[in-house]
């Protein structure tokens, strides 16, 4: 044993030295082992190239094999998939609808479903009625009417409105087109006024609008898409009393197409909308009394045709799929996956469609990263990809190989017309390799005819034959491989001979071509079909050992190595240094003494001679050291004790004479009596003085002529105990005697009572829980009867007994067993005391248990239904107790499953669930409460949760528009979109929602302020369209209901407005003047005067532009020889975007000059007292003629005209106007009238 652990001692020395010393490079061919060996690694020698279209109906002649599939997003029902004529095809199912609303010509069947409404409170006409002409209407004013009350008919109005039902559901489509066609003529008498007619007061003149309104079913919004305004009807000179049939003039397509879709997206089902023909007419009060007639006012026809394409939404697809086989086996590898198909459309695909919509790859569900864009497709087949596409990684062993050729939609469009996409001639050409492994081989190594396969180290001396044999077998038949390569690698290499008649390999090394130290070698074995077999081994060469004797005066002391020598003799050392396997003398060697001097050679031996003397008296520890290179090195110490007279020892115990080696034997708490006798050898005499000692105990006492000690047996160990007794004085010979002693333990017995009953071994004890078991046990010497204190008395793995008069006590609470049999030992043991033990049973009964459950304080039982809404709290309580005592169990594990543990407070267990944490319907609660020694109880009842309500409020711009949610503003300005998300019940803020306004081509969070608790953005108008925007905001926090509203936001261009320099639009000048047009662009929505503009001017006399020499805004332009007379000149402005530019007239007199007279302050008096009568007059008939309640109707229809809300007015009623008889009545006008988007005043045309 100690001759391996030397070895394993040298390995490491030699294994850590050849990191530092790499001469060997043992730590490399270490590593090296760890790369190339592998025992059982097979190595493949053969192999199956299996080649296979793994697809059935590569060409689709039949149904069979394929199936098709839909996906799982978008909207499916666009897609759908066939097998026809030889290929695949996949539908992109679009639609092209054309909607005609036609009034036709009058009194025709297409005028069905037309009706006759009142415009809000307006007056209707005298007659408003559908007849032979179409929608007509006469009305005829005569202001002296009732004396005066006839005022009230100045401004009639009546609508002719239809509602239209379209077949499908809109939201799916998107109107792609729209056209309106709207026929009307006027005929009217010669008492309607018009500019230049010769009354008695004028400003705004008589007129007919006639127009065109898209509408929601329920009025709430109204859109305007056509209008005709008269200015030159009722005109005397020259005569226009009628208008022919003529067209309205209509708002751009784009328009049209908003106001349809606005109204449409107010319809819940998306299909129903109303039409509106309206006919306003305003008289003037032109003279008193003031007649009107309007002989006839008629929409001739109507017809409104629009087309609307089918969306098709982003996401949709639809895949070809086949479930082809599988590839088994467990050495298979796939090594190449080729897929190749044709592809075609019937009609091109145009990136203005969905650019990004493609044919996918997926196998196994797994997509391959290149597709195949569908605007690459053509209207004839071609490849998908030259060479096809390489699939090798998708390919899967053991499944089925399921392989999808998916068309995917990417992006939503709209799709008048089906799209077919085909596919053909599709395979899958699978490349896979299966291995077979060599034939499995065992390999064993023998060194030196001994089988160190599972043990590969040996060691030998230097200059010792290695014979290395390899046996290498089929590990099947256990035959010899023959004609194998055998190896040897490392220091030394060659290959191993073969011996077939014996069925081995083997080779001869000698340890000399190593040299010493721990070598690493291998031995590789190998042949084709075969699994080859590496196996590495150590070879520990080292010195050659040596065989050492060493003689003292021809006495030999290599065993016994304590020499005795009287002072002033010669002592003749002799050393015998041999090879130990050949038995020859070493000749050469160095063999020295320590610090003295070298032996001599002679007669195959060494010799030294050494007198007392030169050592002096006393004990000397001589080190002889024998070496000689590459063999073992002696060393050998040898004890000398020089001394002068030589003594004898004697030794006595109890009276009898012992001698060494003896054995004695002893019972603890015994003594025995050792005498010693140190005498001098010649006379006999004692030697007083002497130091005599038990080693490691103590030393005797002289008494007379001996020496005594009285040794205690409880200073010994039980068991042996060596006892050495060494005596010495001065210059005399020392002795030593060694001896044994064996001490016993002495006897002992026990006994157990269990609550005061004596319990023997194996006996059984029932108890139930919450009880005590006192343990009482009496330990006592087995002789003396008596008690034995200071014991160790434990209950195994409990703990240990108190010792109380004369006994050992312990108690158990039976809480703290386990509700079965228990095995209880009892184990008492002191020093010196044979050790006692005791093994009983405890059989310890579970206690009954109750339990009540409260929750939100209403006691619940089984299975009952507790309901709440969201935001609320459910508080749990159970009370478990001993059905015994009824009293509350503490410290239990009360726990609701899944959710955690109810907390102990005042006797009973909580526990409060936030609402919020439960799901919205039915959840399953279960309480379960246990505690070991008791009997668990559990109860299970269902949570019935709500979701809370919620509500929103809309600011934009500051102002509360959740009613109302329509905003206009101009372009380039801000608007700022504020949200507050409620709790409807509380009122509270709702933190952390998401909340997101979205359009056609935006999409924004709104940011939480939570100092002002509410959501908001701003957002920059030029981002949007100009005209009507239509967004969506949606606020969403989970459990909570969600909150959207729609918003309509107008943009318009900036409104500006044109001026003179001077503000002054009348320019009077004499002949031979010049006529200097200063004009400035102010913007009246953001301040500021426009510059860049090019601006324009229209007379008489042609056209010219006004330039900004100086770069001030002020647009300059001279007139020069201008005749006498009075011009209107026209200035108009573009070129400067997103400005609203209109006209600007400007009145230019040439006046000639009139001589200068005394009267000229007459002429000037004169003048200005016509002005100021003329403008009297106006203010009169424009404004303060009519009654206060007429002229709030005109302003209100003047801020309706230009699209202006305005306030809630209270309107009398007309009846008890003209009668003055009732009491006024008021009601509230909430008048939202939209104006026309993007309203341009030159589209409409004037007469």
């Amino acid at each position: 044993m100690r001759k391996k652990y030397k070895i394993i001692i040298l390995i490491i020395v030699f294994t850590f030295s050849s990191m530092i010393i790499p001469s060997h490079n043992f730590s490399i061919k270490k590593v090296e082992l760890g790369k190339r060996y592998g025992g059982n690694t097979p190595h493949y020698s053969g192999e199956t190239v299996f080649n296979k279209e793994w697809l059935k109906n590569n060409d689709f002649s039949t149904q069979d094999n394929w199936f098709s599939e839909k996906g799982g997003q978008g909207d499916n029902t666009t897609v759908d998939a066939s097998i026809s004529s030889g290929q695949a095809n996949y539908k992109v199912i679009g639609e092209n609808n054309t909607f005609e609303v036609l009034a036709g010509q009058a009194n025709s069947s297409t005028w069905f479903g037309w009706g006759i409404y009142n415009n809000s409170d307006f007056l209707l006409p005298d007659v408003a009625e559908i007849n032979a002409t179409g929608g007509y209407v006469y009305h005829y004013l005569d202001e002296s009417e009732n004396g005066g009350a006839g005022q009230v008919h100045n401004f009639p109005s009546v609508h002719f409105r239809k509602n239209v039902s379209l077949p499908e559901d809109i939201s799916d489509y998107n109107i792609i087109n729209a056209s309106l066609e709207v026929i009307f003529n006027a005929t009217v008498e010669s008492t309607v006024d018009a500019p230049g007619d010769t009354v008695g007061q004028s400003a705004i003149w008589d007129s007919a609008t006639f127009y065109v309104e898209i509408a929601d079913l329920n009025l709430s919004y109204s859109f305007r898409v056509g209008e005709n305004k008269t200015t030159t009807l009722g005109q005397d000179s020259p005569s226009i009393l009628n208008i022919t049939d003529r067209e309205l003039t209509y708002v751009s397509e784009n328009d049209l197409i908003t106001a349809l879709n606005l109204a449409l997206d107010k319809d819940p089902s998306h299909s129903d909308f109303t039409i509106i023909l309206g006919i306003d007419i305003y008289c003037e009060d032109n003279d008193f009394p003031d007649l009107d007639e309007w002989s006839a006012l008629i929409f001739k026809s109507f017809n409104l045709t629009f087309s609307y394409e089918r969306n098709v939404d982003k996401f949709s697809s639809v895949s070809w799929n086949q479930i082809g086989n599988q590839i088994t086996g467990s050495n298979i590898q796939v090594t190449n996956a080729n897929l190749t198909f044709k592809y075609k459309i019937d009609q091109n695909w145009t990136t203005a469609l969905s650019p990004y919509s493609e044919i996918r790859i997926l196998i196994n569900n797994n997509l391959h990263p290149e597709t195949v864009r569908l605007s690459t497709a053509l209207t004839t087949f071609q490849d998908a990809k030259v060479d096809g596409f390489d699939v090798t990684n998708l390919i899967l062993k053991n499944v089925n190989i399921t392989i999808s050729i998916q068309v995917f939609i990417a992006n939503t469009f709209e799709l008048g017309q089906n799209i077919t996409i085909s596919i053909d001639d599709i395979f899958l050409n699978i490349t896979y390799v299966e291995t077979f492994s060599d034939f499995e081989t065992q390999a064993y190594l023998f060194l030196n005819n001994e089988n160190k396969t599972s043990d590969p180290f040996i060691q030998l001396p230097i200059e010792n034959n290695l014979n290395i044999t390899i046996k290498f077998l089929d590990n099947q038949t256990l035959t010899h491989i023959s004609g194998a390569t055998v190896q040897l690698e490392g220091k030394l290499s060659g290959n191993l001979n073969e011996n077939t008649s014996l069925g081995l390999y083997s080779i001869i090394v000698n340890t000399t071509n190593l040299g010493i130290g721990l070598w690493f070698l291998n031995i590789r074995s190998q042949k084709n079909n075969y699994v080859s077999k590496l196996i590495p081994f150590y070879i520990n060469v080292i010195e050659r050992p040596t065989d050492f004797k060493i003689f003292v005066d021809s006495e030999e002391k290599t065993t016994n190595n304590t020499v005795k020598i009287k002072s002033n003799e010669f002592m003749n050392i002799s050393v015998i240094y041999k090879d130990n396997s050949s038995k020859k003398h070493l000749t050469g060697a160095n063999v020295s003494l320590s610090g003295i001097g070298d032996f001599s050679e002679s007669n195959e031996q060494f010799n030294f001679t050494l007198n007392s003397n030169s050592l002096g008296l006393g004990f000397f520890v001589l080190t002889i050291i024998a070496q000689l290179q590459n063999y073992t090195t002696q060393t050998f110490q040898l004890f000398v004790e020089v001394f002068k007279i030589a003594t004898e020892f004697k030794l006595l115990i109890n009276g009898t004479q012992k001698f060494e080696n003896d054995v004695i034997q002893m019972e603890v708490f015994e003594y025995i009596n050792l005498t010693a006798f140190y005498l001098d050898n010649n006379s006999k005499n004692h030697l007083s003085g002497a130091a005599i000692t038990i080693l490691s105990i103590g030393n005797f006492s002289e008494i007379g002529n001996q020496y005594n000690f009285s040794l205690d047996s409880r200073d010994l160990s039980l068991g042996f105990n060596v006892i050495t007794i060494n005596a010495q004085l001065d210059t005399y010979e020392t002795q030593t005697i060694q001896f044994f002693i064996e001490i016993f333990e002495r006897d002992s017995d026990i006994q157990l009572l269990v609550n005061n009953i004596q319990t023997n071994a194996s006996n059984i004890i029932q108890v139930e829980v919450n009880q005590f078991l006192n343990l009482t046990l009496f330990y006592n010497d087995n002789l003396t009867k008596l008690n034995l204190p200071g014991a160790s008395v434990e209950l195994i793995n409990w703990g240990n007994f108190t010792e109380i008069s004369n006994q050992y006590n312990y108690t158990v609470d039976t809480n703290d067993l386990e509700q079965r049999i228990t095995i209880l030992t009892v184990q008492a043991q002191l020093i010196n005391y044979k050790s006692q033990a005791i093994q009983f049973y405890v059989k310890v009964v579970e206690r009954e248990t109750e339990i009540q459950l409260y929750v939100n304080s209403v006691q619940t039982n089984e299975s009952d239904v507790v309901k709440i809404e969201l935001n609320q709290f459910l508080n749990v309580t159970l009370i478990y107790k001993d059905n015994l005592t009824k009293l509350s169990i503490p410290g239990a594990i009360v726990q609701l499953i899944g959710w955690g543990n109810l907390s102990e407070i005042n006797n009973q267990y909580n526990f409060t669930i936030d609402t919020n944490d439960l799901d919205q319907r039915i959840t399953i609660l279960t309480v379960r409460a246990q505690l070991t020694n008791y009997k668990s109880q559990s109860i299970r009842f269902y949570v019935e949760v709500f979701e809370r309500s919620s509500k929103i409020q809309l600011f934009l711009n500051s102002e509360d528009k959740t009613i109302d949610p329509v905003f206009e503003l101009p372009i380039r300005s801000n608007l700022n979109v504020t949200l507050r998300f409620s709790d409807n019940v509380s009122g509270f803020h709702i933190y952390n929602a998401s909340v997101f306004l979205e359009g056609t081509s935006i999409l924004l969070n709104l940011t939480e302020d939570l100092s002002f608790m509410q959501y908001t953005f701003n957002i920059d108008t030029t981002i949007l369209n100009i005209g009507v925007n239509l967004m969506k905001i949606t606020a969403y926090k989970p459990n909570f209901v969600i909150q959207d509203i729609n918003l309509r936001i107008t943009i318009n261009k900036i409104g500006t407005e044109i001026s003179t320099v001077s503000g002054d639009s009348y320019i009077s000048i004499n002949p031979g003047q010049i006529a200097n047009l200063r004009i400035i662009l102010n913007d009246t929505d953001f301040g500021g005067t426009i510059k860049g503009a090019i601006v324009t001017y229209t007379w008489a006399y042609g056209q010219g532009n006004l330039t900004d020499l100086n770069d001030d805004g002020i647009y300059e332009a001279v007139l020069e020889n201008i005749p006498v007379g009075v011009y209107s000149i026209t200035i108009s402005a573009s070129g400067v975007d997103d400005y609203n530019f209109g006209n600007y007239k400007i009145t230019l007199s040439v006046n000639q000059p009139v001589t200068p007279s005394g009267q000229t302050w007459l002429v000037y008096l004169l003048i200005t007292a016509i002005v100021g009568a003329s403008g009297g007059f106006a203010a009169y008939q424009l404004h303060f003629k009519y009654p206060p309640l007429i002229r709030k109707i005109r302003k209100l229809r003047k801020k309706i005209k230009k699209g202006r809300k305005s306030k809630p007015l209270f309107l009398s009623n007309r009846v008890e106007t003209i009668n003055n008889a009732l009491k006024t009545q008021t009601k509230i006008l909430d008048l939202v009238i939209s104006k026309i988007e993007d309203k341009n005043p030159n589209k409409i045309e004037k007469l």
